[in-house]
């Protein structure tokens, strides 16, 4: 769902809403408990993730300045995930499952400007500030048994940083333009 208001020919605000999801589904390469001796022992909630729910809310603004020698774009959002899908490691086994964190919030503004300088250069440029963390996961897996916070194999990530989730990112470019007869 989007809401625009076009404020003249060169600059357009909106407000946005959605909603989206990952299925969920099995942990098929694993046995269940008792039932196969050499495969890793999986619980009923174990063997199986729920699926993944994303809300996501935008404000932003697409404009276009000097004649559209200039682009700004710039949004801030904001998005909240259900049962965020993480992929666990099985403390002592070299295996992997797919198991769900809690919830996850993520907060951050980002933007995009091209500038034509002139008719030959381009000047680009993205960036995005974001802080993505877990609103609550009590029961992330641990590393390995020693690790600090460990209790039980599982640890509390609630307030953490994601991994992979950089708190800031850029690019910066340069296009460079020449003609030239062919011959």
């Amino acid at each position: 769902t989007k809401l625009t208001y076009q404020l003249d020919t060169d600059k357009m605000f909106y407000i946005s809403y959605d909603k989206g999801f990952k299925s969920g589904g099995v942990n098929r390469e694993f046995g269940a408990c008792g039932l196969a001796p050499t495969a890793p022992c999986l619980t009923a909630a174990q063997a199986t993730w729920q699926p993944e729910t994303s809300y996501n809310y935008e404000l932003g603004m697409k404009s276009e300045w000097l004649d559209n020698r200039l682009r700004l774009n710039v949004t801030l959002f904001h998005q909240e995930y259900e049962d965020f899908q993480v992929t666990e490691n099985i403390l002592g086994e070299a295996n992997v499952v797919v198991t769900n964190a809690a919830e996850v919030v993520a907060d951050g503004v980002e933007g995009e400007l091209v500038w034509v300088a002139t008719d030959l250069l381009t000047l680009n440029g993205n960036f995005t500030w974001a802080q993505v963390e877990y609103d609550k996961f009590d029961t992330a897996p641990c590393a390995f048994s020693t690790q600090p916070g460990c209790v039980g194999g599982k640890l509390n990530l609630t307030g953490e940083q994601l991994d992979h989730a950089p708190e800031l990112s850029f690019t910066l470019g340069a296009e460079l333009r020449d003609s030239f007869d062919m011959i």
